[in-house]
């Protein structure tokens, strides 16, 4: 799939949520590779190669990526019916069973924040866990959508490990309309989660993830440290 396909400039930031989710697949052991096709050249090309040895494919959805992201999972099956495609991102926080009805081709669709789910769906891949006891996705089960268990939010921030960053450390970022307005290796982190204010236009009170939750000052110095060190 082409930039010119998507229709979006390059990434001006690093893809932080799958990077979250990344360390959490990492931490159990497993190896990871993340692709922004926004920085890649002939990110088609890349994928194929990439899907030759890979077992699960996740896919960050927005409102304007959902027919991209539809065409990559169609892709996907293409090459390995066998390869099981999870997508997440804001589009399936607040629309997740229509979002999952639309990507035809997806197995699972988180719902909120998925460090911690990403590690039970692993589990049941395992067949360590059942799908229908996990929090916060909704899935494919005999060309049927089901539902897990409700979402739940992470309350304490500090429980989670500082996202991989090392796996996008090849790519350039900081660039708007093409021009470099951070210098090249830029990166971006959070300090908190939700918001605490309750205005009625916002988008968030048709999603779950209402309840805003801040990092302590300790553990935001320690990224800021690990950061700079690199």
């Amino acid at each position: 799939m082409s930039l010119n396909k998507i229709g979006l400039s390059k990434s001006n930031m690093p893809p932080l949520g799958l990077l979250y989710i990344a360390r959490s697949i990492e931490d159990e052991g497993h190896e990871v590779e993340v692709i922004d096709f926004l920085c890649e050249n002939n990110p088609e090309d890349v994928l194929n190669c990439k899907l030759k040895s890979v077992d699960i494919v996740g896919i960050s959805v927005y409102y304007r990526t959902r027919q991209e992201t539809n065409d990559i999972s169609k892709k996907v099956k293409e090459f390995d019916s066998d390869i099981k495609i999870i997508i997440g991102g804001p589009q399936c926080t607040f629309l997740p069973e229509k979002t999952l009805s639309e990507i035809e081709k997806a197995d699972i669709c988180i719902e909120g924040e998925g460090e911690l789910v990403i590690k039970d769906i692993i589990f049941a891949f395992e067949g360590k866990k059942k799908l229908s006891d996990i929090n916060g996705i909704y899935y494919r089960e005999k060309n049927q959508i089901k539902k897990g268990k409700p979402a739940q939010v992470i309350m304490d921030l500090d429980s989670l490990h500082f996202p991989s960053r090392h796996l996008t450390e090849h790519y350039d970022y900081g660039m708007i309309a093409g021009i470099h307005f951070y210098k090249p290796k830029f990166t971006t982190m959070v300090s908190s989660r939700g918001c605490p204010f309750q205005c009625s236009f916002c988008s968030r009170h048709i999603s779950m993830i209402e309840v805003y939750r801040k990092r302590s000052v300790d553990n935001v110095i320690e990224e800021i440290q690990q950061i700079s060190e690199k």
